[in-house]
């Protein structure tokens, strides 16, 4: 008899101690996320700002309070990322790829630090399948042709650039293309690149796309406007040997050797060899 009266009791207050739980389980975790969030939030403005340090502390407590926070381990591996601890870059980037497989962001910066450590297959690897999960993803396919360029690739290069283009454009991807197109010897091409990267962001990559638009010009005699160039990316960027040489190289081309050997004699002063 006592047996039946217990068994009636818990069957009377089961179902609204259950959804207490429930409730106070969902109110518990709803708090959790939101604590997590504002450290993780705390952490990109730290990212952001390049202190990285202190965006890893901020990230490794959103993990601690949200152990499946999937963007706080890509954010924290990217953080690792530009200190140079690419290993434990992988491992966050891996982690964020475990709690969610479909993570298309993580595998693009898991491939572009397989990138940094030379291991490009498995760089590729990883583009492509953020390609496959979003097809619209412009980066990947951008860090696939830069892939693609250094090994010589330069069709292939152009042709995921081209696709980056289409998605979205941004200065990068104009710049890597143009230079793809100098080393096809396609100048003209190469320059109506380097003059959008150029327009979008004017202090571009430290006045490189000046420089190689300078470089284009100069390729094709234009002179004036190859020295016109090189001074941009000088007034952008004084201590950038590569202009000087390459002005020194326009100035002789005019005959101008005095000019020339000052430029060249600056490029050996920055470290130039």
């Amino acid at each position: 008899m006592r047996i039946k009266l217990i068994f009636e009791f818990v069957k009377k207050i089961s179902l609204p101690l259950i959804l207490l739980v429930v409730l106070a389980v969902w109110g518990l975790w709803q708090n959790n996320r939101q604590m997590a969030m504002m450290f993780y939030n705390r952490g990109l403005d730290l990212y952001k700002d390049k202190q990285f340090e202190q965006a890893i502390d901020e990230f490794n407590e959103a993990i601690r309070i949200h152990p499946r926070f999937a963007e706080a381990y890509d954010s924290r591996g990217m953080a690792h990322y530009y200190q140079g601890n690419y290993d434990l870059a992988i491992t966050d980037l891996t982690t964020a790829i475990e709690i969610n497989p479909q993570y298309a962001i993580a595998y693009n910066n898991r491939g572009g630090v397989y990138a940094k450590q030379g291991q490009d297959i498995q760089a590729i690897v990883d583009f492509e399948k953020a390609i496959q999960i979003s097809p619209d993803f412009n980066w990947p396919y951008y860090n696939r042709g830069i892939i693609y360029f250094n090994q010589g690739q330069i069709d292939q290069a152009i042709a995921d650039f081209d696709k980056a283009i289409q998605i979205k454009p941004f200065p990068n991807v104009y710049a890597k293309r143009g230079l793809a197109y100098y080393k096809q010897g396609q100048y003209a091409q190469a320059i109506a690149d380097f003059d959008k990267a150029i327009q979008i962001d004017p202090n571009f990559e430290f006045a490189e796309a000046y420089i190689n638009r300078g470089n284009a010009y100069l390729a094709l005699g234009q002179i004036t406007q190859a020295i016109a160039d090189y001074d941009k990316a000088i007034q952008i960027n004084p201590i950038d040997e590569s202009a000087y040489y390459n002005r020194g190289l326009a100035y002789e081309k005019l005959g101008m050797q005095k000019e020339a050997d000052a430029d060249f004699a600056k490029y050996k002063d920055l470290g130039g060899k």
